[in-house]
């Protein structure tokens, strides 16, 4: 199995070599990849890459389940990456001419039960947060108000946060430049003023700092590039001195997705706004907004029932109160002259 993969692995991670921009990117796909062909090795070492079945495929997906892997994603991320990953390899061993079907056509992977989406922030806590570092001035608590507006106003992902260079971040028009990791393609995106502020000051204390990763717009402490994994640290060390339950870059993310539909209730522009290829994916982002609107229409009630209660109370609708109104004003209008008449006749 193992040397039938070598030839098919290498030209696709080739392939994705050309076509990625980021090494990081083409790090994170050469480990999934690697968990794939190990797997394979390990379940069929003398079965060839042509032969693997449907059923062989299955196999491998569910003893993935109970596997540890060591990344810094969680479980469920790298198993389904693993099969996205896993497809495009016999997609592209196709294209190449290695093997002649696909066994993953048709395959979908599943979850299991317990399986929980990512949640949003809700907005106590988001201006509890925003309290937090307004009430301490030092170059911490300033960085972390800034990385707080940029992904709440942009949606942008840790890893496009973490790669932002000074060339990306422009003040005075309000944008910020990323460069999505798996094309080539970039995406302007919109912040407000508050933020804006917020990457002033943070401007100001970041160069007050003795050295700094050159090109790398968002540092710490010490100077040096913030990645990913360090970025959710920080955050979830911020929301533990503030009082609120840990957060994560991602959370800010779904945050995003579900204040732009309360707001603007069009799927097409929350998912122009997240940068998804499909509208499936956006609708996995805005199941938390969906519930919200529910839960405010049941707490709203029946539109019927508050009617019944106007009538109960004998409230006047508004066109009905207005129209009191007019009458009231055009009777005094035809009173006041005889007013003025007496109080002349009296002088």
């Amino acid at each position: 199995m193992h040397r039938s993969l070598q030839k098919p692995v290498a030209d696709f991670l080739r392939k994705k070599k050309l076509e990625l921009n980021s090494p990081l990117s083409l790090k994170d796909i050469t480990f999934f990849i690697g968990v794939f062909v190990d797997g394979m090795v390990e379940l069929w070492p003398d079965k060839m890459f042509a032969q693997i079945t449907l059923n062989d495929i299955r196999q491998f997906v569910e003893a993935l389940e109970d596997k540890k892997l060591g990344h810094k994603m969680g479980r469920a991320t790298i198993r389904k990456k693993v099969v996205m990953y896993m497809k495009c390899l016999f997609d592209a061993a196709i294209e190449a001419g290695h093997i002649e079907g696909n066994p993953t056509q048709g395959f979908a992977y599943r979850k299991r039960a317990n399986y929980q989406p990512t949640q949003r922030i809700s907005r106590e806590h988001l201006i509890i947060l925003k309290r937090f570092f307004a009430g301490q001035n030092n170059f911490e608590m300033k960085l972390g108000q800034a990385i707080r507006g940029i992904l709440l106003d942009t949606g942008i992902r840790a890893s496009e946060l973490c790669a932002l260079s000074d060339e990306d971040v422009d003040l005075v028009a309000s944008t910020v430049k990323v460069c999505e990791g798996k094309t080539d393609k970039g995406a302007v995106l919109v912040f407000g003023q508050e933020t804006k502020l917020a990457l002033r000051l943070y401007l100001e204390a970041r160069s007050q700092l003795p050295k700094r990763a050159s090109g790398f717009f968002f540092v710490h402490t010490r100077g040096g590039r913030i990645v990913s994994t360090q970025l959710d640290h920080m955050l979830k060390r911020w929301a533990g001195n503030s009082g609120i339950p840990p957060i994560s870059a991602h959370m800010f993310r779904v945050t995003f997705a579900v204040e732009s539909f309360l707001a603007d209730k069009d799927a097409f522009a929350v998912q122009a706004a997240l940068r998804h290829t499909t509208l499936d994916m956006t609708y996995r982002y805005m199941r938390t907004a969906l519930r919200e609107r529910n839960q405010l229409r049941q707490s709203l009630g029946s539109v019927e029932d508050r009617l019944s209660d106007m009538t109960r109370m004998n409230i006047q609708p508004e066109s009905e109160v207005k129209k009191t109104g007019e009458i009231q004003a055009a009777t005094a209008t035809k009173i006041q002259p005889s007013f003025i008449q007496l109080c002349a006749y009296d002088g």
